[in-house]
């Protein structure tokens, strides 16, 4: 798992910062906004333009793996919900289904598998931009495609995927521009990240835990099985597995405060499952590679 130190470093880096003052609590949403709009739509461009013509059906297994896994988690969540008698578990629910899939998802998956993997994990996340427009669209609180469009990246891999098909050539500096932004996005992920983790919990409810075993734990055995029931094996059903092992993701704090519900325990599941996946995502990537975090 080449790289994960690193990254690990860049996440401590943002919260060191952070700590001593040189970024406060509005800093994340600054530079989440960069990331959303110029460097992660740059790298997602960069990936799915590279893909060749008879691959990019291939890789859409990974977005019906990533569905069918999000789908699963909710079911299994709202029945330990009803089990536990939980009076509002629509917050909880949205915490075991919604993974990180993208801003936590993209780097590890390239820094552990390379660009295939950044690949996979890019029509993995296609998955859980779907499945957000879908809770929007059920909850009645927003059109569903003016959410799509408040979404960069994902205009950029349908950018991306014409190119390949068209085979377009774009300009040399447009080329190295891309690069440039492209490479920004995996540091500025991380130390944002770093930036905004928050260690207490400041609500609780018997559904924490539940969330967390649901997400960091159910979710990447149900995508590893699903990935082999469609015939994924290698790079594509670790990345499956990898992705399914995210923690939730910010945007169920946004939708919590959309739909009226629990924020303050939206933010507590979200921020203390991704203080638990440090430790968590490096065991579940020596589970399905067999290979242990190399420190480089």
């Amino acid at each position: 798992m080449g790289g994960y130190v690193e990254l690990l470093a860049l996440v401590s880096l943002g919260y060191a910062l952070r700590r001593v003052g040189v970024l406060d609590e509005t800093s994340s949403s600054h530079l989440n906004a960069f990331v959303v709009y110029a460097a992660m739509p740059a790298l997602v461009y960069k990936v799915t333009s590279s893909i060749p013509v008879h691959e990019l059906v291939g890789y859409g297994e990974m977005t019906l793996v990533s569905i069918a896994t999000a789908s699963v988690s909710t079911a299994l969540a709202a029945g330990i919900a009803r089990l536990l008698r939980e009076e509002d578990p629509l917050v909880p629910i949205l915490c075991s289904s919604l993974g990180n899939t993208g801003f936590l998802g993209y780097p590890i998956c390239l820094s552990t598998f390379g660009e295939e993997g950044l690949r996979a994990a890019v029509f993995y996340d296609f998955g859980t931009v779907l499945c957000v427009i879908a809770a929007y669209a059920i909850a009645g609180r927003g059109n569903p495609i003016k959410v799509s469009l408040r979404f960069p990246p994902a205009h950029a891999a349908v950018a991306g995927m014409l190119t390949s098909i068209l085979s377009v050539k774009l300009p040399t500096q447009a080329v190295s521009i891309l690069k440039d932004l492209g490479g920004a996005a995996v540091p500025t992920i991380m130390v944002s990240l770093g930036a905004a983790l928050k260690w207490r919990i400041s609500e609780w409810t018997t559904m924490v835990p539940a969330a967390w075993t649901i997400k960091l734990g159910i979710s990447p055995l149900v995508a590893l099985t699903l990935a082999h029931a469609l015939g994924l094996e290698g790079v594509k059903a670790y990345v499956a597995t990898v992705e399914g092992a995210m923690p939730p993701a910010v945007m169920t704090v946004v939708l919590s405060e959309l739909l009226g519900r629990r924020v303050d325990l939206a933010a507590s599941i979200t921020f203390s499952a991704t203080v638990i996946s440090l430790m968590t995502v490096p065991l579940v990537i020596l589970t399905v590679t067999g290979r242990i975090p190399a420190i480089t």
